[in-house]
């Protein structure tokens, strides 16, 4: 009895849901179709977004149990990291995509290629400017090698060819791509270097402090207002 009346009781709030959609949809002219799956929320959008045939899926960034200061909810993310199709998150309803700018990421992958391409039609479908964002991390590489050297055999680096890669990357990040930005000055340049030097020790300084912090319990705690952390343990 008691399974029966939640069962009901669900299906009466996803129909009222329905109601609500379908006359926003038919004032707009839009087709509207209803679907109410039982099961797993996340997994049953994934689904649905998979064998229905549709170009992209909408999605609030949080749902009803939403948490003040909380960027995204769980189904919203749980969704986007399973789901093929092209994902739309909304996070204010109250202002439409056309109000503003569009920055889109790009980082030289064929999906980055197809976020510029998909950004430049709507930009262009909505009358608003599009801006690019191609980000780099010029200490990666540092850290990266370094760890490196410190598993390879001699044998193992000659097959790898461990230090030419390391000059060739060094060649690239260093000469090629920070001498093109308009921010590569030169004291941003002698950061770098010094970065290679000395990148590796600040992250397993930062990791050595996380891990006290984990094991204290006080990275559970919240940070004093004048000193809002800015690397985070988790």
């Amino acid at each position: 009895m008691h399974d029966s009346l939640i069962t009901r009781g669900l299906g009466i709030i996803s129909d009222s849901y329905h109601d609500a959609a379908g006359t926003a949809c038919d004032a707009a002219g839009i087709a509207y179709g209803r679907l109410s799956p039982e099961g797993k929320n996340y997994r049953q959008i994934v689904e649905a977004a998979a064998t229905g045939g549709f170009a992209l899926l909408a999605l609030g960034a949080q749902g009803l149990g939403a948490v003040p200061g909380a960027g995204i909810g769980t189904v919203c993310e749980r969704v986007a990291r399973r789901v093929a199709t092209d994902l739309l998150v909304i996070r204010d309803p109250a202002r439409a995509i056309g109000a503003g700018p569009l920055v889109a990421a790009v980082d030289g992958s064929p999906r980055g290629f197809g976020v510029l391409k998909t950004a430049l039609g709507l930009g262009r479908a909505l009358g608003v400017p599009v801006h690019v964002v191609a980000a780099y991390d010029p200490y990666f590489h540092y850290v990266a090698f370094k760890r490196i050297a410190g598993v390879l055999s001699d044998e193992a680096g000659k097959v790898f060819r461990f230090k030419e890669q390391e000059k060739l990357h060094e060649e690239i990040i260093d000469d090629g791509l920070a001498e093109d930005l308009p921010l590569a000055s030169g004291a941003r340049r002698a950061d770098r270097r010094e970065g290679r030097r000395a990148g590796h020790d600040g992250i397993a300084r930062r990791q050595a402090a996380c891990r006290h912090r984990r094991l204290s319990g006080e990275d559970r705690r919240q940070p004093p207002a004048d000193r809002p952390y800015r690397h985070s343990c988790r």
